[in-house]
């Protein structure tokens, strides 16, 4: 029997964290064939443990863009590369305000540089593909009866992939990256609207997994038609997916003092927190938390350089890629956040979540299932750094709401975990081995 084939696209190198759990349940059955395609962040494909994971495990195939190109030329490979290098450079380059505006992409020579390689690895690409030609090409040579992706953007030669797809009928599937977890009015207040181009018909993909009701306000209301919306929750978000990372990330050690209390700060991603409130956070961690280990998890979007000083005191750790927020939450017993899905993993693993209020403007659903403690303010952070030092801090999240909490905004209302995977795989057994279609 022919196995169907199934490409996972990934756009963006953070996303592997939620395409890898609905790899490895199709990878299990042994009755699809299994690709991911990169065309974003080649240079960390195959140093990511989960992609690891999935080769020596199930050999996964893995291939970046550049492997479709007619011609080997290292000159696309280094423009990449110089290209990611000056993206770094800009995104470690600190605000320059003037009159309340960050202009600091005007001043600074490195955007330029920036923008200019960025431009000339996107005409060159472009180019070399032949844009709408290279969609049909790939199409017919990987033989593709279904394209996996989270809500991603598209570039002119995915789209022409895309195009191809549905032109012949071959579903494309869109799950959630991440999870939203903030209240529905600061979603329609806060959130920018989807592209104009991505409305009604135009929008890339066919079928889109969604996770809770504000997640579908906010797709349906922007265009997204309702037929293509399937409630289907968040794998990755799961006591079972959870156990599962932990394992996989099990030669992970930061080195810190077992003895004292652990907390970890996840950082947010870009331009959502108030930098200079950043710096007065990381000044309370520093005077207040001498007796306590601090690691500060970068986000996967951001450097040390661009939101962090060059130097802090020994109890404090600033990490990056090379430890995953999942197995760091393992380590801790507090995790503060401010907006972050990787919070969630907090929950999943029975410690105590500490929301950082007064670095957002939203609120985000666990308040209302008291799932989060809540700091509002700079002194209120002082008191309770203050009692976590001193080992008296209680915290007051009810563990009793925890699995209404994830039923509701992470699990597509299913009253069992279970539940999200046999709906997965009863979707991909309609829809592949059945040779039915929702489109």
């Amino acid at each position: 029997m022919i196995k169907p084939k199934v490409l996972f696209l990934l756009s963006q190198y953070p996303d592997i964290d939620h395409l890898c759990p609905v790899i490895y349940i199709l990878a299990r059955t042994n009755l699809y064939n299994l690709k991911i395609l990169s065309y974003g962040d080649r240079a960390d494909l195959f140093e990511d443990e989960r992609i690891i994971f999935l080769i020596k495990t199930f050999n996964i195939k893995v291939s970046s863009i550049g492997d479709y190109y007619p011609i080997k030329d290292s000159f696309f490979y280094k423009l990449e590369k110089y290209k990611i290098y000056w993206a770094l450079k800009c995104k470690q380059t600190k605000p320059y305000f003037f009159f309340g505006k960050n202009l600091k992409s005007i001043f600074f020579p490195r955007f330029y540089y920036f923008r200019l390689l960025r431009l000339t690895y996107e005409l060159s690409t472009n180019l070399i593909l032949n844009n709408s030609e290279w969609g049909v090409r790939a199409y017919e040579s990987e033989k593709i009866d279904m394209l996996i992706t989270v809500h991603s953007f598209t570039t002119p030669y995915i789209k022409s992939l895309i195009d191809a797809l549905h032109k012949n009928k071959i579903k494309t599937i869109s799950i959630p990256h991440s999870v939203y977890q903030f209240k529905e009015y600061d979603f329609h207040i806060n959130q920018k609207p989807i592209k104009a181009e991505y409305n009604y018909e135009n929008f890339p993909w066919k079928v889109v997994f969604f996770e809770n009701q504000n997640r579908f306000n906010f797709l349906n209301s922007n265009g997204v038609l309702e037929t293509r919306l399937h409630k289907f929750g968040s794998l990755r978000f799961t006591y079972w997916w959870e156990k599962k990372l932990i394992n996989i990330y099990k030669n992970q050690f930061p080195k810190i003092n077992q003895n004292k209390n652990t907390i970890l700060f996840i950082s947010s991603g870009p331009n959502i927190v108030n930098q200079d409130k950043l710096e007065l956070l990381m000044e309370y961690f520093s005077e207040n938390c001498r007796n306590i280990n601090v690691i500060v998890k970068l986000h996967a979007r951001r450097s040390f350089h661009y939101q962090y000083k060059d130097s802090y005191p020994g109890h404090i750790h600033i990490v990056g890629k090379e430890f995953s927020t999942t197995k760091l939450i393992e380590l801790s017993n507090f995790v503060f956040f401010a907006a972050s899905s990787a919070s969630l993993s907090s929950l999943l693993q029975n410690k105590v979540p500490i929301y950082l209020k007064f670095l957002l403007k939203m609120d985000i659903s666990a308040i209302e299932y008291s799932g989060v403690d809540i700091c509002y303010s700079f002194d209120s952070l002082k008191k309770i750094l203050t009692e976590i030092s001193q080992n008296r801090f209680i915290s007051k999240v009810n563990h009793k709401n925890i699995d209404n909490f994830l039923k509701n905004i992470v699990w597509g209302e299913m009253d069992n975990e279970v539940k999200i995977r046999e709906n997965y795989l009863d979707f991909f057994q309609e829809n592949l081995l059945k040779n039915k279609s929702l489109i």
